[in-house]
């Protein structure tokens, strides 16, 4: 049985290597010398580059989508929580710049897998941004619409943006979450949640 703690002692390390020298450049022995493993402990657990760089992928995409569910899992109406998704997606990507920037910089290379990581990963989020649009037509907070287009409409454009920020670090966190969420929210007929804060701060 592989231990949790050296799987992550080893993606901690690989991603020190892809950020320094890049998917391309980066190799095993680089990884194994940065846990301070031998090369025989890298390979029982990750028996190709290709599949330390995909699970890496992965734990990143986990941390942001507990981030998520964390922030949904409150006494909140369908609006707020729909409101609170968006936001903790936009924050919890942008907490992974550099992981981003290897993943538009880096990562070509492996062609189809990586592509379909990514269509997975998105495929996840917008999963959750359709279950509460659901949610927000069951309570008749919006009208029914196709929430599957809507969710993956969503779910690209936050893509689109975290990736040119992390490339060019613009616009930065606060513009998008400023302009985003309520053009998305309006999108369905939702009122800007900053506004709804100040209706009933008045």
């Amino acid at each position: 049985m592989h231990s949790p703690h050296t799987e992550e002692l080893i993606l901690d390390a690989a991603l020190e290597e892809f950020s320094e020298r890049g998917y391309a450049n980066a190799g095993f022995k680089g990884v194994a010398a940065r846990a301070n493993l031998t090369m025989a402990a890298l390979f029982v657990r990750f028996p190709s580059k290709e599949r330390m760089f995909l699970s890496l992928m992965d734990r990143f995409a986990n941390s942001v989508e507990r981030k998520v569910l964390a922030a949904i899992d409150k006494p909140l109406d369908a609006t707020g929580r729909i409101a609170a998704a968006t936001e903790a997606c936009l924050d919890g990507f942008g907490q992974y710049r550099r992981e981003l920037k290897i993943l538009m910089v880096h990562t070509r290379s492996l062609g189809p897998s990586f592509d379909q990581k990514v269509r997975d990963i998105q495929t996840r989020f917008a999963a959750i941004i359709q279950d509460l649009l659901d949610e927000a037509i069951r309570q008749r907070q919006i009208d029914p619409v196709d929430t599957e287009v809507v969710a993956a409409a969503w779910t690209g454009s936050i893509y689109h943006l975290v990736m040119q920020w992390s490339l060019t670090g613009y616009p930065d966190q606060d513009r998008m979450l400023t302009t985003l969420i309520p053009l998305l929210m309006r999108s369905v007929g939702l009122p800007d949640p900053a506004d709804s804060e100040a209706s009933s701060e008045s």
